[in-house]
């Protein structure tokens, strides 16, 4: 890709009076991953500039045109954005960067990503503390915040990162981009057939993930990842061990093994009590993050972190290892941090964590 067009793909506007702006061509809205609107073109008399769409005396959106031009992700997203008491001229910025200035590190980032869907932004309308609340295994939360960040590692994913294996997909043998692999490839879309959800064509996941939580109740957005989940435990299976379900029985095994599920955890078994027994649940956060480290000499520093929910539910664990010996406080703080990018990552505001360095907690 020409450098010039990479910079122009990395530019959007920032709204101020919005007329030098059209509504359907140009990149303006930040929370969305392709900065466009995605709603369908409307036509009306008059001006497509954005300023059509804000109210002058109240310098805020005109909500009527919204609501009816607009579908419910794309109000939300618009409605974000800011508007000054007092107005300025448009501005292109450089999209990949909240500050809007342009930076060489996020260009050659933007360079990477050239072969996905569409451009992978650092604005998320996702609304996460759902996802986590959703009744749904543990596995299905990660995959799920995995596809929302569109860093599934599919076919084409893995060939453009580290130049080996196959980039097309098991089932037809077409380029396996996201996309492509939960909605464009022939074989889902028959698995799809059956389902009243809406596919998302033209969107990206996570597009197509906040169009859903907008409109579907928790139990259909948990079953909506459970088959997504499902799907991709499929594509493995086949593409390991040239295995593979009839399109037609996947979604009814999505809906059986979600309903066994639900009903295990409803009875949990003795073996899982005893489990649990010296692990006391949160009593501030609906989740609680056990940490620790380990200084072993000549071999550097480990620690490790456990999150689970306020019933003792699993929910994540991981392990760090350094070559650097650090003292005791000093791998309880490495131990902490760890904690800390964690709970940045899967957007978890509310917490509680146990450590048995009182010292750094304090």
């Amino acid at each position: 890709m020409a450098a010039k067009e990479l910079v122009k793909r990395g530019m959007r506007w920032r709204v101020g009076d919005g007329t030098k702006i059209d509504i359907w061509l140009d990149k303006w809205v930040p929370s969305i991953t392709t900065q466009k609107v995605t709603s369908p073109v409307a036509h009306w008399s008059g001006s497509t500039s954005v300023a059509e769409l804000i109210d002058l005396d109240s310098r805020s959106w005109r909500t009527n045109l919204l609501q009816r031009f607009f579908n419910p992700m794309d109000r939300v997203n618009i409605q974000k954005i800011p508007i000054l008491r007092q107005p300025t001229e448009d501005k292109l910025i450089w999209g990949v960067e909240k500050s809007g200035t342009y930076m060489v590190k996020s260009t050659y980032r933007l360079w990477e990503g050239r072969n996905d869907d569409v451009l992978r932004e650092i604005y998320t309308p996702v609304n996460w503390k759902r996802l986590w609340n959703l009744k749904i295994p543990p596995e299905v939360w990660i995959f799920a915040w995995r596809w929302a960040r569109n860093i599934i590692p599919t076919g084409a994913r893995v060939y453009d990162r580290m130049q080996k294996g196959s980039e097309n997909c098991p089932f037809c043998n077409l380029r396996e981009t996201q996309g492509h692999i939960f909605r464009k490839c022939d074989w889902v879309r028959r698995v799809w057939r059956s389902s009243p959800m809406e596919r998302g064509e033209n969107l990206t996941s996570e597009e197509w993930y906040c169009e859903l939580q907008e409109m579907e109740s928790d139990e259909q957005l948990g079953e909506f990842l459970v088959a997504l989940w499902y799907i991709w435990d499929q594509r493995n299976c086949y593409y390991w061990n040239k295995k593979k379900v009839e399109e037609w029985e996947i979604l009814p095994r999505v809906s059986n093994w979600l309903k066994d599920y639900l009903e295990k955890q409803l009875s949990p078994r003795q073996s899982e009590r005893n489990d649990a027994q010296g692990w006391q649940p949160p009593t501030i956060a609906p989740v609680k993050i056990n940490v620790d480290a380990a200084c072993i000499a000549d071999r550097g520093t480990r620690w490790g972190v456990v999150i689970r929910d306020g019933g003792g539910r699993f929910l994540f664990a991981g392990v760090r290892r350094s070559r650097i010996q650090w003292n005791p406080e000093e791998a309880e703080a490495m131990a902490i941090g760890f904690v800390l990018d964690l709970a940045r990552r899967f957007e978890l505001m509310e917490m509680e964590m146990e450590s048995d360095c009182q010292g750094i907690i304090q």
